[in-house]
């Protein structure tokens, strides 16, 4: 029973590492680092432990990325920051998505009555993103809590990305043939929307929460940068680089830790977005399969060549095979 189980998914791991080995290698660093900022701070000491007489130590054994400006450990602030920004970002990206999603399939499969939330997308798409998130952070700095604050902020403003993806993609799918046969059939609105069009939206929506988790991440690491993310003594990734900068020419690695953790967490999601993009998009995985099949003919033909010990350099190779131009006969009418 156990083999039987087990080799259907080694078959399919096998196919997803052949199609794409991007996709599984970087989902595979997104996992190690949530399963490090999970329960890495478990077997570290206390983020806000102080000890100021080892204030800005450089990294040794005791300390592997060195201490800050107060004596605290840089790797447990580093790993415990992560269980923080990685989880807002993480909420950012459900709450953006179920909004996103909700908005978009109504809008592209209504398009007749969505003018008004399409009026309210373009609003809010008019403003660059960061400058956008400012101003609902500064309006709710008072009222609510900070981590509360940027969850709003931020949910308002990928909600409207997500919804025109999804939208789109509603759009292409209410156009055709199986939901026509459906309307003509007599079936509602609604349960052709939930049955038909969003389960075929629901890829271009995967796809999309991998940007949309990569882009919170920097979001929030530059509102805190700013001062307008989650207050300390919490560490986030963007207050640490934020509290990193007085003492950057004496202790440069209290600001390079946190500053890798952003970019290689960015990086994984982004790729990963690509990847998965090429593996569930037909075009991109057909693009994908042509190029791959480019690839090993080149590298089959390179192998016949060396088999064959035909060097490109033998001169002898490029003779002409027949007669020469010497060697052709020559038309009466040219002779004339």
């Amino acid at each position: 029973m156990t083999r039987i189980g087990v080799r259907p998914l080694r078959s399919k791991l096998a196919s997803y590492w052949r199609r794409s080995p991007g996709l599984c290698l970087w989902t595979g660093l997104i996992v190690v680092l949530i399963l490090l900022s999970a329960f890495g701070p478990l077997f570290l000491q206390p983020p806000n432990t102080q000890q100021l007489a080892e204030k800005l130590q450089a990294p040794s054994g005791a300390h592997w990325l060195g201490t800050d400006d107060y004596g605290r450990d840089v790797l447990s602030r580093v790993v415990s920051a992560g269980r923080v920004s990685l989880g807002l970002g993480a909420a950012v990206t459900v709450s953006a998505l179920l909004l996103g999603s909700v908005i978009g399939l109504v809008a592209g499969f209504y398009e007749r009555s969505a003018g008004v939330l399409l009026r309210v997308i373009d609003a809010l798409q008019s403003f660059p993103v960061i400058i956008l998130a400012i101003a609902i952070a500064v309006g709710l700095n008072d009222k609510v809590p900070s981590g509360v604050g940027i969850l709003i902020a931020l949910t308002a403003v990928y909600t409207p990305l997500v919804a025109r993806v999804v939208r789109s993609r509603t759009i292409v799918l209410a156009r055709t043939g199986y939901v026509a046969a459906a309307k003509a059939s007599g079936v509602r609105g609604v349960k052709i929307l939930l049955r038909h069009v969003a389960p075929n939206a629901f890829p271009a929506i995967v796809v999309q929460a991998t940007f949309v988790y990569a882009s919170a991440l920097l979001s929030d690491a530059a509102l805190g940068f700013l001062g307008l993310g989650i207050a300390p003594p919490t560490p986030t990734w963007g207050n640490m680089v934020a509290d990193a900068k007085s003492s950057f020419e004496i202790a440069p690695w209290y600001m390079i830790a946190p500053g890798l953790a952003i970019v290689i967490s960015v990086a994984a999601l982004s790729l990963a977005g690509d990847g998965l993009r090429v593996l569930v998009d037909p075009r991109a995985r057909a693009l994908a399969d042509l190029q791959r099949i480019g690839s090993r003919r080149h590298r089959r033909g390179l192998s016949t060549q060396g088999a064959s010990g035909y060097e490109p350099s033998d001169p002898t190779h490029d003779l002409p095979i027949g007669p020469t131009a010497e060697q052709q006969p020559v038309s009466p009418l040219k002779e004339r």
